[in-house]
C-alpha cells in the first residue's frame, strides 16, 4: 500500500471518527437541544424532520447511543491497526523514527478524531445531530444488525450468569434518573 493510499484510509476513517464522537456527545446533549426547541416545529404547526428525530433519540437515547458506541470502538480500532501498519511498516521503510511517529499519530488521532469533534458538538449540539445522522445513514444498514444481535449477545451472556432466583431490574426511566441526579445535587454529592 502506497504512501498516499495509507493516508486517505487514515484520514476517512478519521473524519468518520470525527462525525461519530460529535454525534455522540450531541446525543448526551439531546435534552438542551429538546428545551431550545430550535427547529422542532415547522411553519403550520407540523413537526419537522428534525423534529420527529429529536423526540425518537429523546425517546429512546440508549439505542442510538448504543449504535454509536460500537461503531466508534469498531473505528478506533481500524485506525490503531491501521496506525501500528503505518508506523512499522511503510514509514519505517521511508525514514521516519517510529519512536518519533506513534505518540505524533496517536496524538493527531485523539485531538482530531475525538476532543475536538465533542468539544465542537457541545456547541453545536442540534446542527451536529442533524448532520450526524444524515451522513451515518448509509453506515447504520451495517451496525443497526451487529448492535442488534450484540444487545442480544449481552442478555444471553446475562441470562447465564446471573442466577435464576435474583430478579432482573428494567432499564432506569429518565425521570428517575433525574429524580436520581436531584437528590445527589441536594445531598451536595453532585454539584449542579
Amino acid at each position: 500500500m502506497t504512501l498516499f493510499a495509507l493516508g486517505l484510509l487514515y484520514g476517512s476513517l478519521l473524519l468518520l471518527l470525527a462525525v461519530v464522537s460529535a454525534v455522540e456527545t450531541a446525543i448526551h446533549a439531546v435534552r438542551e437541544v429538546d428545551a431550545a426547541g430550535g427547529g422542532a416545529v415547522e411553519e403550520g404547526g407540523r413537526e419537522s424532520v428534525l423534529g420527529r428525530r429529536l423526540r425518537k433519540i429523546r425517546q429512546d437515547p440508549f439505542a442510538q447511543l448504543q449504535q454509536t458506541l460500537l461503531l466508534s470502538a469498531a473505528l478506533n480500532l481500524a485506525l490503531a491497526l491501521l496506525g501500528l501498519y503505518a508506523v512499522t511498516g511503510p514509514l519505517r521503510a521511508a525514514g521516519w523514527n517510529p519512536w518519533a511517529v506513534a505518540p505524533a499519530l496517536f496524538v493527531g488521532t485523539v485531538l482530531l478524531g475525538d476532543a475536538l469533534p465533542k468539544l465542537f458538538a457541545v456547541r453545536r449540539a442540534q446542527e451536529l445531530l442533524v448532520l450526524g445522522n444524515r451522513l451515518l445513514v448509509p453506515v447504520r444498514m451495517v451496525v443497526d444488525p451487529l448492535a442488534r444481535w450484540a444487545e442480544r449477545a449481552a442478555d444471553f451472556a446475562l441470562r447465564r450468569l446471573v442466577p435464576e432466583g435474583v430478579k432482573m431490574r428494567s432499564g432506569m426511566t429518565r425521570d428517575e434518573f433525574e429524580t436520581l441526579v436531584e437528590m445527589r445535587v441536594e445531598q451536595r454529592v453532585l454539584t449542579g
